[in-house]
Formats: structure tokens, C-alpha cells, sequence
């Protein structure tokens, strides 16, 4: 490996999700790993049990020891540590260029697109957790199977979730590549749909020879790059008749989702029923394109079955967070419109009385980018109720808060949409709608997650 020469390895930004899964890669592969953040959080309890030496703050004397430096792509260039490493010529890497150096010693997986990449990275690792093909995975969420992002194998595979907010899964090597769709997110990197656009052309047309790219043809913005893509081995799946591997049938069940998937291919025949415990369209599409990697690498179709069916799913990808008097609480990391209406859309398929959704806007720059999208993307809900915007940093704009958001949505009746300033009031109004038989679904990606564990546990 390109890092043989060097021992210790210290990351800044040891904290975020993609961050401390290549940190406890690079501690498992038997590098001497230790790291700094601004604040404590579930994912550094998790490395400083392994032993991983973890400074809260950035100081300079942090990298003391250190011979290579990894950096969040979260971190500045003015960052103290940063300056510290350019100054004492220790090299330094960005998350992307460390997995990418790594990733050459294995064959890789790597799934794309601005939805589902997390629960497809985690489900194809389910499906090829064969003794035989023992792979890494590398993943952008909480995996339930171990508690952790990371799946460390010692098999030549690895399973990669593939990060397209700053460009940088143009560097990742890939044998077989998934584009699960292309959204209207992470603009303020691209500029424009555009140019987001031409950077998962080149990722897919970036797939090594004699791989496979495998794309949802459901989607739009996938199908708007079809006559750029130049990859021999491509694979269509969807609901589409003009997917190579067409799902023909849905029944819901109150623990998943049964479906039938049938593949068009002139040389391959399948035609072969599959559940999940996983409710919505987008899941069971994630689930076919996981079942398409575990086909080519020939895995039984009866362990797909029974690993498909036995998925544990992801946290925070509508996850079961409490069921008190007769209430389910969910917990979803969705912040972008298409992702809240699939939740929602989810939630539906699930018997209930009514749905009660509590919403954490995310990033000003996001809600200002996508408003139209989201004041109609909560039509499937009964009720909303906003929280104050998640700032991640930005700086807050007087022109927009959760009262204006809350006044300008669509499709639900004004007296079932308000906004609430603490986590009290949020607590006051869930206990004057809730009911017996009622769903309450806690969405957003800053920190209502941890307020919907505590709502709960209180309430």
C-alpha cells in the first residue's frame, strides 16, 4: 500500500460519518490512527473504544506525532492543524484521495446518485456477506448489523458509498458503479444542474473496463445522460417496462414489502419474488440494484432471499424510535424534498390514523435552493410541525425562518401546519394532536434526532 512507509495517521474531522468510517478503516488495516473535532458525538465514543486518541478542538500540537494528515472536506484551509501539517511538510490528503489509495488494493463497488446511496451501500454488503466474498463496506450512515459505518472484510471486495456533494467520487476507482438517481442538490458546489450532471457522466463513463454500470432507468436525470454514457456493460433496473430488470408487482405487508422482479436481458432469464423490510418504491429499488451486484458476482439466489429479507436496515432511515399508548414514532434523515416525499409516501403504506410530521429545515442555503420543492413536498402528512432552521454553520438570513416556511406550504390545511421555537412547545403540541393508532415521523439532518429520542422518552 501508498502509506507502508508511515505509521501514524491523524484526521481532522474525525467525527463526521464519512470521516470516522476511513478512520476506523485505516486503525483495522493497522495504522497507528488518532484524530481531533470540535465536539463529542456517538461516532468518537465509538473509535475511542477501539483505542483511537481523539483531541476535542483544533490545535496545532495535535499533529505533534503524526507523518500523514487526512482532512474532512468540512475543513478550511485556515484550519490551525492544517497549517501546522503545510508548515512541517507532513502530507496531506483529503477523505476521497485516503480511500482512494486504499481502494486500489481491492475490486470495487461504488454506488452514487443524491438518494439511497446509504441504504444500497448497506444492503449490498448484506447480500455479499458470503465467507467467500468477505467485503469491506464503506458507509455513509449508521449500518444496524454492527453499529457502525464501517465493515471491515478480508475479502478483495469492497463496497463503497460514493459521495458526489463535493465532487470528489470522480477519484474513487470503481469495477462495478451504481447510479441510483440525480437530484437538484449540492448546487451551491456545482453551480448548476448542468454541470452536477456532466460529473455523474464521468463518473459512470469512469467505470473500469469490462465492469458494469448499474442506473435506475426510473429516473429522470439518469435518463437525461443515457446518450452521454459510454460503458459497455450497463444494466437498467426500475419500474419502467424498458428496464433490463423491471419490478411487475408490489403488495405491501404491515413488516415490508413483497415485490417481483423480472429481468428483460435476451441471454438471462429471472423472474423471482423477493421481500423486504423496508416500506416504499425508492427502497424496493434500492433493493434491485443490491440484488443486481449480488447476480454478477453469482451469489445464490436463495442466500439473496434470505439476506434481503433478514436486512437491518440503516439508523435514521425511517427507523422505529419508540411505540408508547398506542403511538409509533419514526426517526429519517431526509432533508431534501424527493426524500421527505418518499418517507412520507412510506408512512403511508402503513396503517395508521393519522400522520403527524415534525421537520427540521437544513442549511438555510438548501431551503432558500429548493423552497418551491419543499412547501410542497409534506401533501401525504396530516399534520407539520416546524422546528427552527439547522443553520450547519451558515449564517442565519432574517428572510427566512420556520414561520415563513410554515406559511407558505401547500396541500394541507393551515390549522394543521405550525412552527414551534423550543423543544417544550414541540412537546406541548405533540401531546395536544397525538392519538392511539397515529404515526409521528421526526425528519431532518441536523440534530433532531437526538430531540426526537428525548421527546419520546419524555413525552
Amino acid at each position: 500500500m501508498f502509506f507502508s512507509s508511515f505509521k501514524i495517521i491523524h484526521f481532522i474531522g474525525i467525527g463526521g460519518i464519512g470521516m470516522s468510517a476511513i478512520a476506523e478503516l485505516a486503525y483495522e488495516l493497522g495504522y497507528v490512527v488518532q484524530g481531533s473535532d470540535i465536539r463529542k458525538n456517538n461516532n468518537l465514543i465509538r473509535l475511542e473504544k477501539k483505542g483511537i486518541s481523539i483531541n476535542i478542538g483544533h490545535v496545532g500540537k495535535n499533529i505533534q506525532t503524526a507523518e500523514v494528515v487526512v482532512y474532512s472536506s468540512a475543513i478550511d484551509k485556515s484550519n490551525p492543524e492544517i497549517i501546522e501539517a503545510n508548515a512541517r511538510s507532513i502530507p496531506l490528503y483529503s477523505r476521497a484521495e485516503f480511500l482512494a489509495i486504499v481502494m486500489k488494493d481491492k475490486r470495487s463497488i461504488t454506488i452514487s446518485g443524491t438518494h439511497g446511496k446509504t441504504t444500497t451501500t448497506s444492503i449490498i454488503g448484506q447480500l455479499l456477506k458470503d465467507e467467500a466474498i468477505d467485503p469491506t463496506v464503506v458507509s455513509g450512515g449508521i449500518m444496524n448489523i454492527n453499529k457502525s459505518n464501517l465493515i471491515f472484510g478480508n475479502g478483495d471486495w469492497m463496497i463503497v458509498e460514493a459521495d458526489e456533494s463535493d465532487g470528489s467520487f470522480l477519484i474513487l476507482p470503481s469495477e462495478i458503479s451504481i447510479i441510483t438517481n440525480i437530484d437538484n442538490d449540492h448546487l451551491d458546489y456545482y453551480k448548476s444542474m448542468t454541470l452536477l450532471k456532466d460529473a455523474f457522466v464521468k463518473y459512470a463513463n469512469k467505470t473500469q473496463e469490462n465492469g458494469y454500470l448499474i442506473l435506475c432507468i426510473d429516473d429522470i436525470g439518469v435518463q437525461s445522460i443515457l446518450g452521454d454514457i459510454m460503458v459497455e456493460r450497463l444494466i437498467s433496473y426500475g419500474f419502467s417496462k424498458k428496464a433490463n430488470y423491471q419490478v411487475s408487482f408490489i403488495r405491501n405487508e404491515s413488516l415490508g414489502s413483497i415485490f417481483s422482479l423480472k429481468c428483460n436481458l435476451p441471454d438471462i432469464y429471472f423472474d423471482e419474488e423477493f421481500f423486504i423490510p423496508m416500506h416504499g418504491d425508492h427502497n424496493i429499488n434500492n433493493a434491485v440494484a443490491s440484488i443486481i451486484v449480488a447476480k454478477i458476482l453469482s451469489i445464490d439466489i436463495k442466500k439473496i432471499k434470505s439476506r434481503l429479507k433478514d436486512f437491518p436496515g440503516i439508523q435514521r432511515r425511517f427507523t422505529k424510535i419508540g411505540d408508547k399508548d398506542g403511538v409509533i414514532y419514526f426517526d429519517d434523515y431526509a432533508h431534501h424534498p424527493v426524500e421527505i416525499q418518499a418517507v412520507l409516501s412510506a408512512a403511508n403504506k402503513i396503517k395508521h390514523n393519522k400522520i403527524v410530521t415534525v421537520f427540521q429545515p437544513h442549511r438555510y442555503s438548501r431551503i432558500i435552493e429548493l423552497y418551491d420543492g419543499f412547501c410542497s413536498s409534506f401533501k401525504d402528512t396530516d399534520y407539520l410541525l416546524i422546528a427552527p432552521i439547522y443553520s450547519a454553520g451558515e449564517l442565519a438570513t432574517k428572510a427566512i425562518t420556520n414561520r415563513t416556511i410554515a406559511n407558505d406550504i401547500k396541500f394541507i390545511d393551515k390549522d394543521c401546519i405550525k412552527y414551534f421555537m423550543s423543544n417544550e412547545n414541540l412537546k406541548i403540541l405533540l401531546k395536544s394532536i397525538v392519538k392511539n393508532g397515529d404515526i409521528v415521523i421526526f425528519i431532518g439532518a441536523g440534530d433532531i434526532s437526538s430531540i426526537a429520542r428525548e421527546i419520546v422518552k419524555n413525552i
